[in-house]
């Protein structure tokens, strides 16, 4: 059996699962005091924030996105976003690679492309996190707080990803670490790097901006759902 199906029948057993226990009831009087509205609003953004962030993976692609047809990339987002629902840690997401390596795509890049993805999206939750506290610590805070929060954060983050794109450091770096022990940390840090440098400037601040518009999606369907 493919892993992909193997990852299908996990997620409806889990689906079933789910039902039998919760109280189908209960779920039924709560749908039907919500706003059909606002909730249909709220599931109808689920597949424009999964196109936008497929549009984003296939700009952390730098040699072989623009090869791959957009569909065919929101399809595998989709399915791996799916699949790491149902799996420890998310690990389903990492089905990503496998289907790159299928279309052909070097195994560096694909690795990149969801190493990049995945923290694009922590530095966003982070930032929300970070507002957050922030507001909640000072209610009256002036939005330049926020602001220099937010900068500070993906200055800190984004740095080392800055500095890995030069080969010249990156080379320094890999000199630097130790014997066969280091060997994974080498190939990671070799990876990174090179992805980052065949991304560019113009790459990076076109997923930073695809990442703002998904999480902005995002927040409005946190405020939908708040307000159904």
């Amino acid at each position: 059996m493919k892993p992909d199906h193997l990852l299908k029948l996990i997620g409806i057993g889990l689906f079933l699962l789910v039902l039998w226990r919760i109280d189908l009831a209960e779920i039924i009087a709560i749908y039907q005091r919500v706003d059909i509205v606002t909730l249909l609003l709220v599931f109808g953004l689920f597949y424009p924030v999964m196109w936008i962030k497929s549009v984003r993976w296939r700009v952390l692609i730098p040699r072989s996105g623009t090869l791959l047809p957009g569909w065919v990339l929101f399809h595998a987002y989709v399915g791996s976003y799916f699949a790491g629902t149902v799996t420890l840690g998310r690990l389903g997401e990492f089905s990503r690679i496998g289907y790159l390596r299928r279309l052909n795509i070097p195994l560096g890049e694909a690795s990149f492309s969801l190493l990049a993805d995945r923290l694009l999206d922590f530095l966003a939750l982070s930032s929300l996190s970070l507002m957050g506290t922030v507001a909640l610590h000072s209610v009256d805070a002036p939005p330049i707080a926020f602001a220099f929060a937010v900068a500070a954060l993906l200055g800190c983050a984004l740095l080392p990803v800055l500095i890995l794109r030069h080969e010249s450091i990156r080379t320094r770096i890999l000199e630097q670490m130790p014997g066969k022990r280091g060997d994974s940390i080498r190939n990671a840090i070799r990876t990174f790097g090179e992805g980052a440098e065949h991304l560019g400037y113009r790459g990076l601040l076109s997923a930073l901006g695809w990442t703002g518009a998904s999480w902005a999606l995002c927040c409005l369907q946190v405020v939908a759902l708040a307000a159904a």
